[in-house]
């Protein structure tokens, strides 16, 4: 592969990586339906509150919060944020 071609394809990745998909879930993945865009941009909503949960964690690390009770608070944070994104995904079955 000649340079030239390296630099399109990294410039592909690029432009692919900073597009953001209509719908995360597509192409369809086994489980699960196809998301209109209300439950797309609640399950992103989702997301984008978990940076800020992320950020407060951090905070209370930096004030001296006990590293165990950080641990917890993440851990059940995940398991909310995810419980919150299954019950608008309605994901068929177990896994």
């Amino acid at each position: 592969m000649s340079n030239d071609q390296r630099e399109d394809l990294h410039a592909t990745q690029q432009k692919d990586a900073n597009t953001t998909a209509q719908n995360p879930m597509q192409p369809a993945i086994q489980g699960y339906r196809k998301f209109d865009q209300a439950t797309s941009d609640f399950i992103n909503e989702v997301k984008e509150e978990g940076k800020r949960i992320e950020a407060l964690l951090g905070r209370a690390e930096q004030l001296g919060a006990g590293l165990r009770q950080i641990a917890l608070a993440r851990t059940n944070l995940q398991q909310g944020a995810m419980w919150l994104i299954r019950s608008a995904a309605k994901p068929e079955g177990l896994f």
